[in-house]
């Protein structure tokens, strides 16, 4: 069951969302948590199956599924698995692979179907953009796209440079390459702002607020790469101006409450 790859192509998960086949001829429906023995290549591995698109699979149906392993599984997209029960052991099913480093999932999230049927298609350009997304404004890495695409090198950096020429992405540091979506980076900059204006409206006799301080008010996630990024876009855009360590809005002017200005 060992794996030997390049150095960064692959890396152990424990869990993978995929697309699961339930048997005609299996004795039971497949009930959500199910423990089970997964087979992919030449490893078994014990885990769950969480199903996502119902509460359970009868025999013979198909649908979206995620496997939580117990020991670390080294897996790519597309990689074709069978599912056995763990006692006693006989085939109840198998199917494909989709994303070896899927997000937390809840069976009633907005959009999670549609999501997992993307990964499904397997438009790799559908699926850089659906990763953007789930990321948010933390940001992909190329290593992070290269592992969930399962591509090598070039064939993805092709993809990538027709996605930000389209401008259907955009690539907010080079060394590593990180990428995002446009609309988060403007939902970002609308953050920045609207903190920016709030610290003015509390604090009007202050030049402007400092760049460490109006970050920590940001998602826990956002990458600071991307954080820097959206200043000097904003700069750049007459959307705030920067003095020294200091932002602010190029409105803010520091001025004295009413009944101040007498003392």
């Amino acid at each position: 069951g060992d794996v030997v790859a390049a150095p960064d192509t692959l890396v152990p998960t424990r869990k993978a969302a995929a697309w699961f086949e339930h048997l005609k001829n299996a004795p039971r429906p497949l009930k959500n948590r199910t423990r089970v023995r997964f087979h992919a290549g030449t490893s078994e591995l014990p885990g769950r199956v969480v199903i996502l698109s119902a509460p359970e699979l009868q025999p013979g149906e198909a649908g979206f599924v995620q496997i939580v392993f117990e020991t670390p599984a080294v897996l790519l997209p597309h990689d074709r698995y069978v599912l056995r029960s763990y006692s006693p052991v006989f085939t109840i099913g198998g199917g494909e692979v989709l994303d070896i480093l899927p997000p937390k999932y809840k069976r009633t999230s907005d959009g999670l179907q549609q999501g997992l049927a993307i990964l499904k298609k397997g438009n790799i350009s559908e699926m850089l953009q659906l990763f953007c997304r789930e990321a948010g404004p933390a940001g992909l890495e190329f290593s992070q796209m290269q592992r969930r695409c399962g591509l090598n090198a070039q064939e993805l950096q092709a993809i990538i440079d027709t996605l930000l020429s389209e401008k259907t992405a955009v690539a907010f540091n080079t060394n590593p390459l990180q990428i995002t979506m446009p609309e988060v980076i403007r939902e970002l900059e609308m953050q920045i702002t609207g903190e920016l204006k709030t610290y003015h409206s509390q604090n009007p006799l202050k030049a402007g607020m400092l760049k460490e301080e109006l970050k920590v008010k940001l998602p826990k996630n956002t990458d600071a790469k991307l954080y820097s990024f959206c200043i000097e876009n904003l700069e750049k855009k007459g959307g705030l101006t920067i003095a020294k360590e200091f932002l602010a809005l190029p409105e803010h002017k520091p001025v004295l409450k009413e009944g101040e200005q007498g003392l």
